[in-house]
């Protein structure tokens, strides 16, 4: 199939908010057109609408160290043995309006979220990827980058915003510590994979 016949309809015959709070779950009935042609039956889903997040991989190249965060997610409880604490890259959600538009640019979310998660002042970061977290139940799309930090960009303690519950402890890796973990498989959060993946290939391309 080429681009000029792919499916492209969609219908939508029936769309319920079933939960209105700092996230949303709405219950929409849809049909599609199909690669075969002709369009799909109705079919009811769960769309779970959170918002879009960014993320980073930080390096000091100078002390050769990979700065990752370390925290209590509920979700990941009794699941993959880290009893509800995750290593993580330093993320965060992009604030949005009541209309849901965005309030910061993906650069201006990660500047603020590494410097409250991990104390270091950015200016720049390089993109890596953007992607879908769960394309089949959340609209969530993660901007994915890495970014060099030295320690004289360290501006503040950071941890997290204690007034809101963040309780997040630093956490720093050699390079090549780093790398065995992550080919050792350690390591469960998709964005300090995909952005690692993504430094180790780079430094086997140009050292």
């Amino acid at each position: 199939m080429t681009d000029t016949n792919r499916p492209g309809r969609v219908e939508i015959h029936k769309q319920e908010r079933l939960l209105d709070d700092f996230f949303k779950v709405d219950a929409v009935t849809v049909s599609h057109e199909q690669f075969l042609g002709g369009m799909s039956p109705p079919r009811r889903s769960l769309v779970f609408e959170r918002g879009d997040a960014v993320a980073a991989l930080l390096y000091d190249p100078e002390r050769r160290k990979v700065i990752a965060v370390n925290q209590f997610r509920l979700p990941t409880r009794g699941k993959g043995g880290g009893e509800g604490w995750l290593i993580e890259a330093v993320a965060g959600m992009i604030p949005v309006d009541k209309e849901g538009k965005q309030l910061e640019t993906p650069l201006q979310c990660l500047i603020r979220e590494v410097r409250e998660e991990t104390g270091y002042q950015l200016t720049e970061a390089t993109p890596i990827f953007t992607f879908f977290s769960s394309p089949g139940g959340s609209t969530e799309l993660i901007y994915l980058y890495y970014a060099e930090i030295r320690e004289t960009a360290k501006m503040a303690e950071g941890g997290g915003l204690k007034e809101s519950g963040e309780d997040i402890e630093i956490v720093e890796y050699d390079i090549g510590d780093f790398f065995k973990r992550l080919a050792a498989g350690e390591f469960q959060d998709p964005k300090l994979i995909i952005a690692g993946q993504w430094l180790m290939a780079r430094r086997a391309i140009d050292p």
